[in-house]
């Protein structure tokens, strides 16, 4: 040792310091001064907190449609009956799910040690054993992670129902709607025809909001009848979703059933059952890092108020409802203030009754109008705001 530098083969250092982690990078080890000790290890646990609760979500719209049958008599009984349970099913499902700690646990996992780091995670913390450079690493994605998980996005949801009553236009006129110089907007991109002159279904991305917009339903007033079936805002959090749901719920008889017992008489039972049809959507948004960009995820399922068919057999009857359903289910890119329109949802007045919840022409509510030449067009818009 020669004044302030300490010399050992190949190590060469200026300073106590400089000489320490020169030692401990050498000897794959790190070291720490408590006041007054110095102290050399391989291994040190930290805990690290997460600053954002877990979210699971699951979302599933299934249809079900069949009848089963069973005639039969004994000894001095009789009994026909007719159940709703289905010998023939049809099922659509739509899933969306989400798990964040396991994701973080997956992530973490892969950047310990093999054979000697070890991690255990709850609520609200994770903890780690591994050698300090690991340790270093985990600590900056947990960091990267919690400052990425904290934004928050405003979803805004406008719901529109329009009435087509011009026998010439199948669609919507969008060239038309966004000629419009009141309301100020270009289109952004368009995953159909959108260029075309009609379009009767589809997503399309404008630079500016429209959910709220007094302009905007007078610009598309020139294509039908518009209504304002529902608004709706919320504020998530980064991958975090948002459900939402306009449902109509009706009664039907399931099974009639009568019973005839000998020198008795004869009792009717009344099996009633209830069918959920209307509007379920699922927003997740993704926040892209360091970016006021995101992807969203939506899945959307409207169902049609069910059509009641009364049915009979041997003196028993029963209500068979049946219902059409449609599903999307689709992820765009959207920078914060856009506006996704969702117009791929349409109903020929052709088959309905005037019928619904709400707006009678809004189908996903059970809308239908009674002119043979009169459409329903759905038009859905989402626009993000990033804060």
């Amino acid at each position: 040792l020669q004044g302030n530098t300490a010399s050992l083969p190949e190590l060469k250092a200026s300073g106590l310091t400089s000489l320490l982690n020169a030692v401990a990078s050498r000897l794959g080890i790190s070291w720490r001064y408590d006041g007054s000790h110095i102290t050399f290890y391989y291994l040190d646990t930290r805990t690290f907190p997460v600053t954002y609760m877990d979210s699971q979500v699951a979302y599933n719209a299934t249809v079900v449609s069949g009848t089963m049958s069973s005639n039969g008599s004994s000894g001095g009984t009789a009994s026909d009956a007719i159940s709703g349970d289905a010998s023939n099913t049809q099922t659509t499902t739509v899933d969306m799910k989400s798990a964040l700690y396991q994701d973080v646990k997956n992530a973490v996992s892969s950047m310990l040690t093999p054979g000697i780091g070890r991690m255990f995670m709850s609520t609200g913390f994770i903890t780690v054993t591994d050698t300090p450079q690991v340790l270093e690493t985990v600590r900056t994605f947990i960091e990267k992670r919690n400052e990425e998980m904290k934004r928050q996005v405003v979803l805004n949801v406008e719901i529109l129902s329009i009435r087509k009553t011009r026998n010439e236009q199948a669609g919507i006129d969008w060239n038309a709607v966004f000629s419009d110089r009141t309301l100020g907007l270009s289109l952004g991109s368009t995953f159909t025809s959108a260029a075309s002159d009609t379009v009767t279904g589809g997503v399309s991305i404008v630079n500016g909001k429209l959910t709220g917009s007094k302009a905007f339903l007078k610009a598309l007033s020139s294509q039908g009848d518009v209504s304002v079936v529902t608004r709706n805002s919320a504020v998530t959090k980064n991958l975090t979703p948002v459900p939402m749901q306009i449902a109509n719920q009706q009664s039907y008889i399931e099974s009639v059933t009568t019973d005839t017992t000998a020198n008795v008489g004869s009792s009717t039972s009344l099996n009633a059952a209830t069918i959920t049809t209307g509007f379920n959507m699922t927003l997740l948004p993704f926040i892209l890092p360091d970016s006021q960009t995101l992807q969203l995820l939506y899945s959307m399922s409207l169902s049609d108020k069910p059509v009641i068919e009364n049915y009979e057999s041997g003196g028993s009857k029963a209500q068979l409802p049946n219902v059409d359903l449609k599903t999307i289910n689709q992820t765009v890119d959207l920078k914060s203030g856009q506006t996704v329109i969702i117009s791929g949802f349409q109903q020929s007045g052709r088959r309905s009754g005037k019928q619904g919840v709400g707006t009678p022409g809004f189908f996903g509510l059970g809308g239908g109008i009674n002119s043979e030449n009169d459409d329903t067009i759905l038009v859905v818009l989402i626009t993000p705001n990033i804060i």
